[in-house]
């Protein structure tokens, strides 16, 4: 996956048999050319691709956790953990969930390299997810590697 332009976000849905209203999607992802403010990372994308939520990792030791729709793209949390590697692969997790106590919202949280770096409730409206792979180049044209993509889901976990 290359992106060509600055400050674009691509992303892919990883090849799924099933929708789950909940899933978990672990992979190791690296960033192999470009900026060190260019992101790597994972996400949950409703049935209708409307909705969502995209979870990026820099080589500075950034994270962000980040709301998509049609309409707007807003950076919901971010931090630092030194659980993220500057150099190499970082094995990344991401779980959505919908919130039966609360219609409209989905409970997210994410790993990096087996420590929690953040949980949040996010309103998207979805009742159905897909597992995806992202990128960004958030400064500067940025190539990125998936390596070893395996997801593991369930209708209610």
């Amino acid at each position: 996956m290359t992106i060509a332009a600055e400050a674009q976000s691509e992303w892919a849905v990883i090849p799924v048999k099933y929708i789950f209203r909940s899933i978990q999607l672990s992979a190791s992802v690296a960033i192999i050319a470009g900026n060190p403010s260019n992101g790597a990372g994972l996400g949950c994308v409703s049935r209708d691709l409307n909705y969502q939520v995209q979870y990026f990792v820099f080589q500075t030791g950034l994270w962000q956790l980040v709301a998509k729709n049609t309409r707007a793209k807003v950076i919901l949390d971010s931090g630092v953990s030194p659980a993220i590697h500057q150099v190499g692969g970082n094995e990344l997790t991401i779980a959505c969930r919908n919130d039966v106590a609360m219609p409209g919202n989905v409970a997210v949280s994410l790993e990096a390299n087996g420590v929690p770096v953040d949980s949040d409730v996010v309103g998207l409206g979805s009742l159905d997810w897909l597992p995806t792979i992202q990128l960004c180049s958030c400064s500067s044209s940025v190539s990125g590697a998936f390596l070893d993509t395996r997801y593991f889901a369930s209708p209610d976990y």
